[in-house]
């Protein structure tokens, strides 16, 4: 508490308010004024009152405390206190006895007056960066998981399982739906336990990591399963092999060394002397070749009627194969898109949860938007699989498939639950709560943060921020050579994340 008021009343107040316990300090201003920087720094820790102060004493305290690393949030009404408003990190202004000046330096104006209110926008900070965490971690799940699909497939077998309009209604679901459900979870009172993030604290978080890494290996895993397996091993979403087909429907295919059958005298489609456009080999594998003009034309390449009529016939088989193997893949491929479309709707309820918390339904009634995008999105999907099948190039599912793609899509919540139980059970999933607890001490005990974490480069990708001074590496070196011993000594390592973590 800054304060003009005499020392008296000062401490009289902040004892009223909870600010001033036993043990913590109390300072006037010219006393405050009169201190080396040292003596500053070693008085701040106790410091919770500065009475008989002045605006340069205000100004002098905030710019002390950023220097220091701190995040600093300054209260002011009057005039007086613009400069300090305008110094620190968040400045916060009375709306009702603010002066105008206080209020254009301010960055939060606090219009009912009301200290309590801070409360509901930390709350409500808190809550929009943990929601755009928690759409992080859906969207960067699902485009990991439709890359390395579509990836796979277009290398190995030159297709991909989703088509055009398949990837706009998963888009639709990412981006747009997504969006609205997760980001207007409402807040719960539990994220005022949690300790600030801080300025360098990660946008992607360690149990938001797990889950991504552990959901996409899941959900790949099953949806090339599908696209590799079930064509292979499943009798009903076998495609349709090209000697089969051509076998069965032209009379292009003959057996090797069987001309005189595939001769027109014979019935056939050949004239002597003509090559096979398709020949069977005795391994019952074989081999479509392309026309060439000079074997239908006498040695004449530039063409003849015989050589049309043989090429007509080749690209018209050719067509009509490939819509049957575009058919025979739908199978396969609406399977895919279907589960593919359940494993996202089940992880968009896992996303929910961005701590290793095992209830991804904790307060789900509160969230009315979401649960509307949920059915909205069963909804969609139901109807594309049963009335817009043409248009999507989909077939309908069968009860069994069906049945199948919810069974894998329900076991992302599974595989959620298993990776927050080992991360429990080795100790990841006690950072929060170990952060939260320093905190708590740090704060009891006056701690006040003096390494610089925060101010000075640390690592070389904070390009931005100024390199320490000498003194401070030298701590920082002290420090990295008693957590290696430390390391050493515990051994492990579950060990030595534990302390890298705390």
């Amino acid at each position: 508490m800054v304060t003009g008021d005499n020392v008296h009343t000062a401490r009289h107040i902040a004892r009223e308010c909870g600010i001033l316990g036993e043990g913590d300090g109390v300072l006037e201003g010219p006393e405050f004024r009169a201190m080396s920087r040292a003596q500053v720094l070693a008085a701040l820790p106790r410091l919770r009152v500065l009475a008989r102060s002045t605006p340069q004493d205000k100004h002098a305290l905030v710019s002390t405390l950023r220097q220091l690393g701190e995040v600093v949030a300054v209260t002011g009404d009057g005039t007086n206190d613009a400069p300090a408003l305008k110094e620190s990190d968040v400045g916060l202004a009375m709306g009702l006895a603010g002066t105008e000046v206080a209020k254009e330096a301010a960055d939060i104006v606090i219009l009912d007056d009301n200290f309590s209110s801070i409360v509901k926008s930390v709350l409500w900070g808190r809550s929009v960066f943990a929601n755009i965490r928690k759409f992080l971690q859906f969207q960067l799940t699902i485009n990991v998981v439709a890359l390395v699909v579509a990836f796979t497939a277009a290398v190995s077998k030159g297709e991909t399982p989703l088509n055009v309009l398949q990837l706009l209604w998963v888009n639709l679901i990412m981006d747009s739906l997504a969006a609205l459900a997760l980001a207007t979870e409402r807040p719960q009172l539990s994220l005022l336990d949690e300790p600030p993030a801080g300025r360098s604290e990660a946008l992607i978080s360690a149990p938001m990591a797990h889950h991504i890494g552990a959901q996409a290996l899941y959900q790949v895993f099953w949806l090339l399963l599908i696209f590799y397996g079930a064509p292979a091993h499943l009798e009903g979403f076998a495609i349709t092999s090209e000697c089969d087909w051509y076998g069965a429907h032209t009379a292009l295919c003959c057996v090797e060394g069987g001309a005189a059958s595939c001769l027109q005298a014979a019935g056939g489609f050949y004239l002597p002397g003509e090559p096979f456009v398709c020949t069977i080999r005795p391994d019952g594998g074989c081999d479509v070749a392309e026309p060439v003009a000079a074997d239908y034309c006498g040695g004449d390449s530039g063409g003849c009627e015989r050589y049309t009529a043989v090429l007509k016939e080749a690209e018209g088989s050719e067509e009509r194969y490939e819509e049957v193997r575009e058919e025979d893949r739908k199978r396969a491929n609406s399977l895919v898109f279907n589960a593919f479309i359940w494993l996202q709707l089940f992880n968009l309820v896992n996303s929910r949860c961005i701590r290793h918390e095992y209830n991804v339904f904790a307060g789900l009634p509160s969230s009315p938007i979401f649960i509307v995008v949920l059915v909205v999105c069963v909804g969609a999907q139901l109807i594309i699989m049963f009335f817009l099948g043409g248009i999507f190039k989909v077939e309908r599912q069968s009860w069994q498939e069906w049945l199948f793609a919810l069974a894998i899509g329900a076991g992302g919540l599974a595989v959620s639950a298993g990776v927050k139980a080992l991360a429990h059970a080795r100790g990841f999933a006690g950072h929060v709560e170990r952060r939260a607890e320093l905190h708590r001490r740090r704060q009891e005990d006056g701690y006040t943060d003096t390494s610089g974490h925060e101010l000075y480069r640390r690592h070389w990708w904070q390009l931005l921020k100024p390199a320490p001074p000498k003194d401070l590496r030298e701590r920082w070196r002290a420090e990295t050579r008693a957590l290696r011993e430390e390391r050493g000594k515990e051994g492990g390592a579950v060990a030595r994340l534990w302390v890298r973590l705390s």
